[in-house]
């Protein structure tokens, strides 16, 4: 594997072929959002499509180049990241109480390896890169449509066996309000961007009535975390526009300003839409962290080197619980089978070898992403390596409060947007 920019198709290739490889991928990244089935609730049916359709077509993508001198992957330190990533979650079977639990969470950080890979390397050029954003943005218009009917009491779907929250908070397809929101924010800065920089009026319309309808989703779940996450990316732009603006610190001043307004209006509306205190204390959710928090802790420095296994903070985490924990387990009979903090559970789950893979990816995908706003040669590539710096920062600020990264949906998004950077990363080299 190397650092190339371009990736060969092998000689008397079929053109038909190779795009029947990009649209199907396209298909895989659509289809795993919008997932629902009648017999089982949304997630397993949504993990299965990435367990077995994303590795089967980057194994044909692969067979087919295979002997093929021009075959080179795109690669960077976002795919050694993500790999350590997955190598830190094999290791940590050895220490596993349930290696099982170890192996389902190995797949399915395979699965979406392969989503970046296929992200990566399946574009032929920039238009193909644009159609991978157009289908998120597509994707996340039918998951807002659907979330806003719920709110406003429509809904076809029986989710009274699956949702555990009511409808009125638009969790739709995804199935919970919180990842639904996860989900809309990290792809609303690619649907803005789309409608700045697109040559047909028509096109930004589009996009930009797109990018409204995400928003009124995201603010309709009522979901704080993801909400918070999206104004602090919006403030880390406005800095960035007014940092980078030059000369036209007037339309710079405005950017920012707007950027900052609707930072305000997210976070507001959450809160509002929640009823909750400016803390979360009332309901409880802070609290409620705070143990997970303190449990995965325990686990950390109890097994510091490899963790519980990949997994199995669940079966793991009576052992450290505190009297909290286990009087909520008492008296509500449920089981908190997420740390909501993904650092701290790679920590607990994959010790110190998961926990600096993770944090490698994250400064290193982040760096990516600016390096592209830095240095892109086209001002359309600076506002998307913008774009895409909004999308990363909105999953990890997130991710500090939620498992977002262990749902398939904000999931799915997450791991097609680092193929995007790296692709983007490359042919701003090549140029």
């Amino acid at each position: 594997m190397t650092g190339a920019a371009q990736c060969v198709v092998p000689a008397g290739a079929s053109a038909r072929c190779v795009r029947a490889e990009f649209y199907l991928f396209l298909l895989i990244v659509v289809s795993v959002p919008l997932a629902m089935g009648p017999y089982t609730a949304p997630e397993p049916l949504k993990w299965l499509i990435l367990d077995t359709a994303a590795p089967a077509l980057l194994c044909v993508w692969w067979l087919r180049r295979t002997g093929s001198a021009g075959l080179i992957l795109r690669a960077d330190p976002i795919t050694w990241g993500l790999l350590a990533c997955l190598g830190a979650a094999t290791l940590s079977v050895f220490s596993a109480i349930n290696p099982g639990l170890s192996v389902v969470s190995i797949s399915k950080g395979l699965g979406l390896l392969c989503v970046y890979f296929l992200a990566a390397n399946a574009p032929a050029d920039d238009r193909d890169r644009d159609r991978i954003l157009w289908a998120l943005s597509g994707c996340g218009l039918v998951v807002a449509l659907y979330g806003i009917a719920q709110h406003f009491g429509y809904d076809f779907y029986p989710w009274a066996s699956h949702a555990e929250l009511p409808a009125r908070r638009a969790y739709s397809s995804v199935g919970h309000p919180t990842f639904a929101a996860s989900f809309q924010a990290i792809i609303l800065p690619v649907t803005v961007w789309l409608g700045l920089t697109r040559p047909s009026r028509r096109a930004r319309a589009i996009a930009f009535a797109v990018a409204l309808v995400q928003l009124a989703h995201v603010q309709f779940t009522g979901a704080r975390g993801p909400a918070l996450a999206l104004a602090m990316a919006c403030v880390v732009i406005a800095a960035l526009v007014l940092f980078d603006a030059g000369r036209a610190k007037r339309g710079a001043a405005i950017v920012a300003l707007l950027l900052l307004g609707v930072a305000i209006l997210v976070v507001g509306r959450a809160w509002h839409e929640k009823r909750s205190d400016p803390l979360a204390i009332r309901e409880g959710g802070l609290t409620l962290r705070i143990n997970t928090w303190e449990t995965a802790s325990r686990l950390f420095v109890a097994h510091p080197l490899l963790g519980v296994g990949a997994g199995n903070y669940p079966v793991a985490s009576p052992a450290a619980w505190n009297e909290l924990e286990a009087y909520h387990f008492m008296r509500h009979n449920r089981l908190n089978e997420q740390v909501h903090n993904e650092y701290l559970q790679a920590a607990a789950e994959e010790g110190i070898l998961g926990l600096g893979a993770l944090l490698f990816l994250v400064v290193f995908s982040l760096r990516q992403a600016f390096r592209v706003a830095r240095s892109a040669a086209l001002t359309r590539e600076k506002y998307l390596g913008l774009a895409l710096l909004a999308s990363l920062t909105v999953a990890y600020v997130d991710a500090f409060c939620n498992f977002t990264l262990q749902v398939a949906s904000p999931a799915v998004a997450l791991w097609t947007l680092l193929g995007v950077v790296t692709f983007t990363a490359h042919s701003a080299r090549a140029e």
